[in-house]
């Protein structure tokens, strides 16, 4: 994306983003659905979170600790990116294609999904939280809210790639508003 090209920011424009990047609501919906909704980084994520806040930190301060904060809009997964179908069927968890389908709409009723972000900072902590400004999704961090925790601080291989596509989706979507 050109930066300082005028950009219209349609609802498509931000749907169309997400889909660009690989993002859609099934996987903000999963980390928070897990018991433990912390993401701590170390070592090469650690450099992702900051320059992730690197990014965030082109938009202007809106308080203490250097938050930023703004909503995002992010699809549904499409019926291929939330499960496969094929392979349900023939393991006979779904008896056709229309079944899946009905058990895919009942599971992702909404088009889209609204998300609020927000960034902040406060000495060496690094904080990015994911709310619809009622539930906590998740929040990715170098520091647990929770104490030193031991055995369980990382993550598998998929949060992690899950992490590169949020920071791609974060850059290309601030060099356009800004």
């Amino acid at each position: 994306m050109e930066q300082n090209k005028k950009t219209n920011f349609t609802r498509h424009f931000f749907i169309d983003l997400a889909k660009e990047c690989g993002l859609n609501a099934a996987v903000f919906e999963q980390l928070g659905s897990r018991r433990d909704t912390e993401i701590v980084v170390d070592n090469d994520t650690l450099e992702m979170l900051v320059k992730l806040q690197e990014q965030f930190a082109r938009l202007e301060e809106m308080g203490n600790d250097e938050y930023r904060g703004f909503y995002i809009e992010l699809p549904r997964p499409t019926p291929e990116e939330w499960r496969d179908c094929e392979a349900l069927i023939a393991d006979g968890e779904y008896d056709s294609e229309e079944e899946f389908i009905r058990d895919w709409e009942l599971s992702n009723p909404r088009e889209t999904v609204w998300y609020h972000v927000g960034s902040a900072r406060y000495k060496e902590k690094r904080t990015i939280q994911f709310t619809d400004r009622k539930h906590s999704y998740f929040t990715i961090a170098n520091y647990s809210r929770y104490g030193d925790r031991i055995g369980d601080r990382f993550y598998p291989e998929w949060q992690r790639d899950f992490l590169a596509e949020l920071a791609l989706y974060f850059h290309k979507l601030i060099d356009a508003i800004i």
